[in-house]
């Protein structure tokens, strides 16, 4: 009967237990809720918790997932912008704000990851006995946020408080490993963008302390190969690129990347993962910027592959993905300059087309590291 008064409509794209509610029918039934509204708003968070991929396979940052968490992000986003006075507090509003805020960092849509992750600590914090292993997660989240908007100090405090409490807490050897990675990325950060040479140094002396203890501990719980452990090797091998330290950073490069093919070819790691994406692109761009383009394109167009596989369908322009399109433009033109090639450039001049690339940005950054290669090639 609903149905058949324009009340209520099963999406096309929905499966059979969602329902979509005319909004004149939605704004009649908030009207008439009055006292009960909080109660109300409290149930509906229950059960949008219920049904959002949480945990396991069903983690919201596999892709297998996202469909079901974006047919539930408007429900969050509706029961995030209620006035205060009617914003659920209950145990299943931390749910969804962590778990939506991992999807939305993993789209890249860094604003409302960054509003869902300082939510979530508001919560957890105003809590009558606030739980350290919540807060820890809290604040472990808040410091990846606040980094992508920039703000690097705040966020290593925040990661330097996750290392705190998960240490006063007692966590799990791998989660401590993951605070202390944490933290080490935000000191990286920082150190990055020192001035003065000495400070720079020395954040990133903190930097690699926080990594190789990590390391340790990751090696200790899983073993190797594991996918924890290459994770630390990917991570000491970004703090030695961005110490200017290149051959370091080529070396723990291809050994994470080696792990984590050795693990695909295990079964233990699924071959779309996205750290196989970070490995591709992290390799193959150094190679570049090392001059050695030949060794560098296969690694890349692998690496697009997989990110566009992973996110064509929710975002064709992610940052990832057009990160790795970027290097694989330059690393063609480079290519083309060095051994020509027609095939070569209409691939180019498509790549800053697709993913909005300047095209003569790329041709001058080719024509530096074709000579570099030229030279390398010299020299060798």
């Amino acid at each position: 009967a609903l149905r058949r008064r324009s009340l209520l409509d099963v999406p096309e794209d929905g499966d059979a237990a969602t329902y979509r509610l005319h909004r004149v029918t939605q704004a009649v039934i908030r009207r008439r809720l009055g006292d009960e509204a909080r109660r109300w708003a409290e149930t509906a968070a229950a059960v949008v918790a219920a049904g959002y991929p949480a945990g396991g396979d069903r983690h919201p940052a596999y892709p297998q997932n996202w469909p079901a968490c974006r047919r539930r992000n408007g429900q969050v986003a509706a029961l995030h912008v209620l006035p205060p006075a009617l914003r659920p507090e209950c145990t299943a509003m931390d749910v969804l704000y962590n778990q939506a805020g991992i999807y939305f960092s993993v789209q890249r849509q860094d604003a409302l990851a960054l509003a869902y992750a300082e939510a979530y600590l508001r919560l957890k914090e105003s809590r009558p006995v606030p739980d350290q292993c919540d807060l820890n997660v809290g604040y472990g989240n808040l410091a990846v946020r606040l980094g992508r908007a920039g703000r690097l100090e705040e966020a290593e405090a925040a990661a330097a408080r996750a290392v705190e409490l998960g240490t006063e807490a007692a966590m799990p050897a791998a989660d401590r490993a993951i605070d202390l990675s944490n933290h080490g990325a935000r000191l990286q950060a920082l150190g990055a963008q020192a001035l003065a040479e000495e400070a720079r140094e020395a954040l990133f002396d903190r930097a690699r302390r926080r990594f190789h203890e990590a390391l340790r501990l990751d090696r200790n719980e899983h073993g190797v190969p594991s996918r924890d452990v290459a994770n630390r090797l990917n991570n000491i091998g970004g703090l030695h690129s961005t110490a200017g330290r290149t051959g370091k950073a080529l070396v723990l490069w291809r050994a994470a990347l080696s792990m984590r093919r050795r693990l695909v070819a295990a079964g233990r790691m699924d071959a779309a993962d996205p750290a196989l994406g970070y490995s591709l692109n992290n390799l193959g761009s150094a190679l570049l910027r090392a001059g050695q383009p030949v060794e560098a394109a296969p690694l890349l167009e692998e690496g697009l592959a997989l990110w566009r596989a992973a996110h064509d369908a929710e975002n064709p322009q992610h940052p990832y993905t057009g990160g790795t399109a970027r290097w694989l433009a330059v690393c063609l033109a480079t290519l083309h300059r060095l051994e020509g090639g027609a095939a070569r450039g209409d691939m180019v001049r498509a790549l800053c087309a697709d993913y909005g690339r300047d095209p003569a940005g790329v041709e001058q950054a080719a024509a530096q590291l074709a000579e570099a290669a030229r030279a390398r090639e010299g020299t060798g």
